[in-house]
């Protein structure tokens, strides 16, 4: 945001992640503190003005996605005020083995590249066989 001025300083976004632990629960302690982090948000969400190292920035230009895991709560634990304000949700697949498969060696400096690279620093010589990387998937994916 330093970098931007102006009217393209008026637009930007901001992701929270955890919202699953935002939410009330029945079973665990610390209702309380979940239900302020939830009161001191909504006036984000709404819109108003803050003071950053930038300057002020009003927030009813930012877009606001939060997300979570929801294993141990919903979305509908979240305050009706707040939800009002976040009202798409979208619900996605666990990955599966090929996606970690992918995840693992597809991208530009995938994990396996960079550990090639970073033991190569060592004088090691670190080679990932697909078995191998297969095996990896399996044990995190579905």
């Amino acid at each position: 945001m330093k970098q931007l001025s102006g009217s393209n300083r008026r637009h930007c976004f901001s992701r929270r992640n955890g919202q699953d632990r935002w939410g009330r629960t029945d079973y665990h302690g610390g209702d309380v503190s979940r239900e302020g982090v939830q009161r001191d948000l909504l006036p984000l969400v709404e819109g108003c003005t803050v003071s950053t190292r930038y300057g002020m920035v009003r927030t009813d230009h930012v877009l606001f996605i939060a997300s979570g895991a929801f294993q141990m709560s919903k979305p509908s634990d979240l305050m009706p005020e707040l939800q009002g304000r976040l009202p798409i949700r979208v619900e996605l697949d666990a990955l599966t083995t090929e996606d970690f498969v992918r995840v693992l060696t597809e991208p530009d400096a995938s994990l396996t590249e960079q550990y090639t690279a970073l033991m190569e620093t060592e004088g090691v010589c670190l080679e990932f066989v697909a078995d191998g990387v297969q095996r990896v998937a399996k044990s995190h994916g579905r």
